[in-house]
């Protein structure tokens, strides 16, 4: 037996876990391929894509470590606008450091009210209006919708308070800026940070990210919340000064102390019921809270990139097929059942481990193609046996499947 047959005996589990890696990786990276847009798959969308393992962490804080942000205050917005007109006056007696409004005043309405509200609106200097993306239905080119005193005056300042996703979609994520053909326009809440914080803002132009994750810091327990009535019983007792001076205040639409109402509410992380969630839990202008607390406390998320998902599968892909193939070369039929216990057992312990790593870094690492990866390992492994043992009786490729022939 020469030594180059010797050395080629040796090595031939590292060679062939390689040769098995590459193929199971291969077909990960094609399946993140397939589309999954259709009507029939969203149940799927809303189940098994729908679910993130990072949703545990954020579940978790909802249910027991809820914080507060005293700096954010949430105004119930009123029903009409002559009422949101007296509304704005009354908050900004009490010198708000700035006044969000999370509303789209897209078309005139009744002269006097309007007439009204846009009084309210020109003796301040602090107010953030909202804009909203929406599909032109006779171009259908995406376009951005004003509230209607914008249009012909342009020192109003005025960010989109779109989200990533769709009506089913969990809002993880959320653009600060999004980029139309030649122009970029700010999201609501980056308008809001550029005028209280040039260098918070700054911070968040420099990390140069057309997604951000949104690092929730809770629901609408998490904030002072004022409604309409509030409001007015507030200012009669003389509360509104403590509450309302230097403070963001965001104007919009909420319901608390009764169920919830499905208008501008979302899913987020924070949902209880963290897979297949049923019902929206979080109301928009909550949403721009957190989002508001993120930027301030400069407490971002990061996502790791694609490349990196993949290092880490095919790392842990190879050891897990190193050891199966040993254990081929062992027993010539080992038991697969020893096989899916071990790969269960890989999948729980690196979720945690991402898990950790989240909770103490704050980056995401997608575990996606890991989980994918290590499913198929044990399936692909029977392929490539096949094509060990085509290769061998072609080429006479040395494989663990037919060792025994060999030696």
């Amino acid at each position: 037996m020469n030594r180059f047959y010797l050395k080629k005996k040796r090595f031939h589990l590292i060679r062939e876990s390689v040769l098995a890696t590459l193929l199971t990786l291969t077909i990960t990276f094609c399946i993140s391929f397939i589309p999954i847009k259709f009507e029939f798959a969203r149940p799927i969308r809303q189940g098994f894509l729908g679910f993130d393992i990072y949703d545990l962490f954020y579940s978790g804080n909802n249910l027991n470590n809820t914080k507060h942000d005293p700096n954010i205050i949430l105004v119930e917005i009123a029903d009409d606008r002559k009422a949101i007109a007296d509304q704005i006056n009354l908050i900004q007696k009490y010198a708000p450091a700035v006044l969000g409004i999370d509303a789209v005043f897209q078309n005139k309405g009744e002269p006097l009210a309007d007439t009204k509200l846009m009084q309210a609106f020109n003796h301040s200097n602090n107010i953030i209006f909202s804009s909203e993306f929406d599909i032109n239905h006779v171009t259908g080119q995406l376009t951005l919708v004003r509230s209607f005193f914008e249009k012909k005056n342009t020192h109003y300042q005025s960010g989109f308070t779109n989200f990533w996703g769709s009506p089913v979609s969990v809002i993880r994520n959320y653009p600060p800026f999004y980029k139309v053909g030649d122009s970029t326009y700010l999201a609501f809440t980056s308008v809001i940070i550029k005028k209280i914080s040039p260098e918070k803002f700054k911070k968040l132009r420099e990390r140069n990210n057309e997604s951000e994750i949104i690092n929730y810091t809770g629901n609408l327990e998490s904030y002072t919340s004022i409604t309409k009535e509030e409001l007015q019983l507030y200012a009669a007792t003389g509360q509104l000064d403590s509450l309302l001076a230097r403070k963001i205040v965001l104007l919009g639409y909420f319901v608390k102390d009764k169920s919830l109402v499905i208008n501008d509410l979302y899913f987020s992380q924070l949902n209880e019921q963290v897979a297949g969630k049923s019902l929206p839990d979080m109301y928009g202008v909550v949403i721009h809270a957190n989002i508001l607390s993120m930027i301030l406390n400069e407490n971002y998320a990061s996502q790791s990139s694609d490349l990196l998902a993949y290092i880490c599968a095919g790392i842990i892909v190879f050891l897990f097929l190193l050891f199966m193939l040993w254990r081929y070369k062992k027993a010539k039929h080992p038991k697969h059942g020893w096989f899916l216990l071990i790969q269960s057992f890989l999948i729980l312990g690196i979720l945690f481990i991402f898990l950790l790593v989240y909770e103490w870094f704050y980056i995401k690492i997608s575990p996606l193609p890991i989980i994918i990866a290590l499913v198929l390992s044990v399936e692909l492994l029977s392929v490539y046996k096949d094509i060990a043992l085509w290769l061998h009786k072609k080429y006479g490729y040395y494989t663990v499947f037919n060792y025994r022939h060999i030696l």
